[in-house]
């Protein structure tokens, strides 16, 4: 008797009924997504389809095991940094190396007008439960006006949830920092406005990830970057949003700068300082980056988890061409001509190498996530699902007939849940 005839006959007719059913989900979703597919590639006259003739398309290269890369494998080859390095600089301010318990973390100092504001952004994930795919927050630190020679503490879930309120040498200790980073900026005029009258600075103290980002990933045109590593990067990105909408958060600033790569390789989605609870009532003209919006968001009208999944889209195009999205345009023209005129990411860009059936499936992913209305657009869970499923079928069996997918996947399918 096989192993999985004998996983089959341990199963209760419950277990097996239930069983049955998943497969015949996946199996659903399996044709569904070979018949959008089909249609799609048939199709050259449709607007938003890759420009692949399904005469020039090619299976699949039989999947072999790679070698791990000297910037993807495991673990991550790059010397850790030493305390008090600085890892990036943008206009919010710096990511620099603390330590928090004998444990190194990345610590983001925010200054000016906005830091505050963006803190409080920021600490809407910290009651997050642990997840392998969203970026783990310590703690938000924020003045605590009228006297300045005190912070409030916040902290994350698996540090127990608290709130305190410290002197700042002690906050400076707790995370081996220099007293210099918790002020705010020097000219005053920058700091008019902040809540509370408080100084424009705050901190954000999260688990520490490698120097890289899916963006240096994609600018880096000496790494190769397979069909496979790229799925598995946009599933694990989605997985993260998934995982935020879960809970009630919208994060309305995904694009390939915010997912940051692990020593393990992995991609995890941070940067929160864009995020915003979906069942509040209030309402910000924050904006993230412009090339990677909503429409709806650049006219102001309303954010919810649509616009997440269309900045998804943007980011699968900017992953598959590895070419910035609207290059040489200037951002108030990318806002008009989206919102106004439909402008998206161009149907097709010459790949490096000639297009596989997992290519064309992406861009077809992407051209529903970047859908006009937001309800004509998936979920971040329907599309965590076809990633997996994509994923599951393996570069070797997807899709050469719609038959031959079916069989192959329903085997493992049977291998994975019996």
């Amino acid at each position: 008797m096989s192993e999985v005839a004998r996983r089959i006959s341990a199963c209760t007719p419950h277990q097996v009924a239930k069983r049955a059913s998943v497969l015949t989900q996946f199996r659903d979703s399996v044709r569904e997504l070979f018949a959008i597919a089909v249609l799609h590639l048939s199709n050259p006259i449709n607007r938003y389809s890759p420009a692949f003739p399904v005469s020039n398309l090619r299976p699949c290269p039989t999947h072999r095991t790679p070698r791990p890369s000297p910037r993807l494998g495991s673990p991550f080859p790059c010397p850790p940094p030493p305390l008090g390095a600085t890892l990036g600089r943008g206009g919010f301010g710096k990511v620099k190396v603390g330590s928090y318990r004998g444990t190194k973390v990345a610590v983001k100092v925010l200054r000016g007008r906005r830091a505050v504001s963006t803190c409080a952004r920021e600490a809407l994930a910290l009651p997050l439960p642990p997840c392998p795919y969203l970026l783990s927050l310590l703690a938000v630190v924020t003045p605590a006006p009228p006297c300045h020679r005190f912070a409030r503490v916040q902290w994350g879930a698996e540090q127990g949830g608290r709130d305190q309120l410290l002197p700042l040498s002690t906050v400076a200790s707790l995370f081996r920092l220099p007293l210099d980073d918790f002020s705010g900026p020097d000219d005053e005029g920058e700091s008019e406005g902040e809540g509370e009258g408080g100084p424009g600075w705050g901190l954000v103290v999260s688990e520490m990830c490698s120097p890289l980002t899916l963006l240096s990933l994609i600018n880096d045109v000496s790494l190769p970057l397979p069909i496979t590593t790229k799925l598995r990067f946009l599933h694990e990105l989605a997985s993260g949003v998934s995982f935020l909408h879960s809970h009630g958060l919208v994060h309305l600033d995904v694009k390939p700068a915010n997912a940051l790569l692990t020593h393990q390789g992995r991609l995890k989605l941070g940067d929160f300082g864009c995020c915003k609870d979906m069942h509040g009532d209030e309402e910000d003209p924050v904006v993230g980056t412009v090339v990677y919006q909503a429409p709806e968001v650049l006219r102001g009208d309303g954010r919810g988890c649509a616009s997440d999944v269309f900045s998804l889209g943007i980011t699968t195009w900017h992953l598959l061409t590895r070419t910035c999205p609207y290059p040489h345009l200037h951002p108030h023209v990318v806002i008009y001509q989206v919102v106004r005129l439909g402008l998206r990411p161009p149907d097709h860009h010459p790949p490096i190498s000639p297009p596989t059936y997992l290519d064309a499936l992406l861009f077809n992913l992407a051209v529903r996530c970047w859908a006009e209305f937001p309800e004509a657009r998936p979920t971040a869970v329907s599309l965590c699902r076809t990633l997996a499923i994509m994923r599951l079928a393996g570069p070797s069996k997807f899709p050469r007939s719609r038959d031959e997918l079916e069989t192959n996947l329903h085997s493992e399918l049977k291998e994975h849940y019996f």
